[in-house]
Parts: C-alpha cells; structure tokens; sequence
C-alpha cells in the first residue's frame, strides 16, 4: 500500500503506524514540538556564529529546515489540539 505526503510525514517524524495511531498521548507530540523548537535554536545559533565563508550556505540550509520542521510539527500538535502541561517552580502560579 502506497502512503499519502500527510501519512509517510507522520509515520517518518512521529513514529505513527495504523496500529498504535489512536494510542499516541499528546506528550508524544509536545515532546517532539519542543525537541523540534531547540533543534531550530541551535541551528539559528549556528547561523549566527557561523564565520567560514564555505558553511554559510549550509548553515542557512541548516537552519530553514529545522523551522520549516518546528513550523510543521506545531501546525500539527494544533490540529490535533495536543496540551503542554509543564509545572515549574520558576514561574508565578
């Protein structure tokens, strides 16, 4: 059976199958939103320390990638309204 763009993406970043879909908690989804997010951190830093000349480019396809990814997984987790509950002692309640 041939996947769908929506079905290979999902099966390829979220590890879903038709077996275990339905079984998935939305912290799956938030963990990776949240893996995706510094994975775009970290590449925007690159970007910005980058000082070779010949990894410039990479650095700038470096960097799309991770936000158009981050971009993709959050459209996601919204769609499939997935919550973040995060307690932290360093905020205000």
């Amino acid at each position: 059976m041939r996947l769908g763009l929506k079905e290979f993406m999902e099966k390829a970043f979220l590890g879903k199958s038709e077996e275990n879909e339905e079984e998935q908690p939305d912290f799956d989804m938030v963990a990776l939103v949240e893996q995706a997010k510094q994975d775009w951190l970290h590449a925007a830093n690159y970007f910005n320390n980058v000082s070779d000349p010949e990894l410039v480019d990479h650095a700038i396809l470096l960097r799309e990638a991770a936000e158009r990814r981050y971009m993709y997984l959050l459209k996601q987790a919204k769609l499939a309204n997935a919550r973040a509950f995060t307690l932290s002692t360093d905020e205000p309640a």
